[in-house]
């Protein structure tokens, strides 16, 4: 992966997004944190412990909709389930429903952003297949790049490269997405055609897409 320069304008660590936030407004309820060193420092902590368990069920989940076998079928990831047909399907169904008490969706798999985190379970983990996560320990591979970060780089062939850098710097989520902005613009240009954009929707974090 070539790391360019910064040649682009930077969108959320710039001078004039800095001047619109005023500390001086900022004040807190009785029952929490009263500065915004305490502040910062809890909601960090916190969030980054909510996300890791969501990331380990995340892996929990890939491990057990990959046991199933049914009449000869099975999955190597939940992104192949249409592969295995309509009965397999409907079967699995009927026990995660039936059976399991959930669905074989559920809040794993039924959203875009969800899915998108899914596809790197077995990126980060190769050996999910032989492995039980139950049991052992699938220790996530980065300490700064949260779950924002993945989904931001989702799409992108070098996403794995680019979450490397971004954590070996020990960036933030506002600099992580500058960088990333800057790189796919400098690609872009480089290769002469739009291989990516920017995308937000309201419904989901921003990301960048791949085009071609």
């Amino acid at each position: 992966m070539k790391n360019y320069k910064q040649t682009y304008r930077p969108v959320y660590t710039s001078k004039e997004k800095k001047k619109k936030y005023k500390p001086g407004k900022i004040t807190f309820r009785e029952d929490g944190p009263q500065s915004i060193t305490q502040f910062v420092e809890i909601a960090r902590k916190q969030l980054w412990k909510s996300e890791m368990n969501f990331f380990n069920g995340l892996v929990v989940y890939e491990w057990i909709r990959t046991r199933i076998i049914y009449d000869g079928f099975s999955l190597e990831s939940s992104a192949q389930s249409k592969t295995c047909g309509i009965n397999y399907n409907i079967a699995v169904a009927y026990i995660f429903k039936n059976l399991v008490g959930f669905d074989v969706s559920g809040i794993y798999w039924s959203k875009c952003w969800t899915r998108s985190l899914t596809s790197y379970v077995h990126e980060f983990f190769p050996d999910l297949k032989i492995g039980n996560p139950i049991e052992e320990d699938f220790k996530y591979p980065f300490k700064c790049m949260n779950l924002e970060c993945l989904y931001f780089v989702k799409d992108m062939d070098e996403r794995i490269d680019l979450l490397k850098h971004g954590d070996e710097n020990e960036m933030t989520y506002a600099e992580f997405m500058d960088y990333v902005i800057n790189y796919y613009k400098n690609k872009n240009e480089e290769l002469g055609c739009d291989k990516y954009e920017y995308y937000f929707a309201d419904y989901n974090p921003a990301c960048i897409k791949k085009i071609i």
